[in-house]
């Protein structure tokens, strides 16, 4: 009877028995041999950039965190915990996915006794810890305190990137003092100067449709790359027109720069003898660097090396 079935010309035929299962594996094998190969084509894995939302208790905090989800509303997870916790919320929108750490607050050294407020403080130290982009949130109706200078100090200290925000600006306007209120939270947080401050209400919502910006081009300036050719350019032309101050009648002599590392941003200086560096003069290369590009958001670190470990840091 299979020749019959060769006759009509369809290929094949397969001889199988249904009722004894005879054959039936070959026929399978040959349909999965049969099948067009599929390509699976792997989803496109959208970088996340790590968030802490960090600051002093009753800052507003918690209420811009809660602002900014809900004006964003494509809340993808969250991890659920006590006030203490530092709660994970990720949140994608616009093609781009960040990861929210809210923490419960800094709380001064001299209230943390032992137990919970403990793990809070040390949570905070975590969170900045773990962050790509860290937002201080300051509350600007009382100014910064010596408590918002401590977090700074950390942020920079860890070479986070970092925006600084300025709750409460509704109150700020309504008493007269914008200026005066800005002007002296930049000078008290002179040392992140680099941050972006941004003017927010979390209550009203002004302002808080930058923030998400903000995060944005301070993680582009924590990963950014200048080339060394460009840098080397640079330096010949800062410390020709520039030169650095002599010290006990000798002169510090740059050879060489490059960039070692981003996130931060780390260039290396070769020159004969650092000791011989100015902290001054570190400061006007920094401010230099940041005439190339610049790294709004972002710290830069300055590191001077001795020649002879050139060969090693370009290996």
């Amino acid at each position: 009877q299979a020749v019959e079935w060769y006759a009509l010309g369809m290929g094949d035929p397969w001889p199988v028995s249904a009722m004894h299962g005879r054959n039936v594996g070959d026929l399978l094998d040959a349909v999965v041999e049969s099948l067009p190969e599929t390509v699976v084509e792997e989803e496109e894995e959208v970088p996340e950039t790590v968030v802490a939302v960090v600051g002093r208790p009753n800052v507003g905090k918690s209420t811009l965190f809660n602002r900014l989800i809900r004006e964003e509303r494509s809340i993808v997870s969250g991890v659920p915990g006590t006030t203490r916790d530092a709660v994970d919320t990720i949140l994608e929108t616009e093609g781009r996915r960040y990861r929210f750490i809210d923490t419960a607050g800094w709380r001064r050294r001299s209230r943390v006794k032992e137990g919970v407020e403990f793990y809070s403080l040390v949570r905070v130290w975590r969170a900045i810890d773990r962050a790509q982009v860290v937002l201080l949130v300051v509350d600007a109706s009382q100014g910064v305190t010596d408590q918002d200078q401590k977090i700074a100090a950390r942020i920079q200290e860890d070479g986070r990137a970092c925006v600084v925000i300025l709750n409460k600006w509704d109150l700020v306007r309504e008493s007269g003092r914008a200026e005066e209120v800005f002007r002296d939270a930049a000078e008290k947080l002179h040392f992140i100067s680099y941050a972006e401050f941004l003017r927010v209400s979390a209550l009203t919502g002004s302002g808080t449709g930058k923030i998400l910006p903000a995060v944005d081009r301070a993680l582009e300036s924590w990963n950014h790359r200048i080339q060394t050719a460009r840098l080397n350019e640079f330096l010949h032309g800062v410390v020709s027109r520039t030169p650095p101050p002599a010290r006990k009648g000798k002169r510090l002599q740059f050879y060489y720069l490059t960039q070692a590392r981003t996130a931060p941003p780390q260039f290396v200086f070769f020159v004969n003898r650092p000791e011989l560096a100015d902290p001054s003069y570190q400061r006007f290369l920094e401010r230099k660097i940041r005439e190339i590009y610049p790294f709004q958001g972002s710290p830069v670190r300055i590191v001077l090396r001795p020649r002879r470990s050139m060969r090693r840091e370009e290996g």
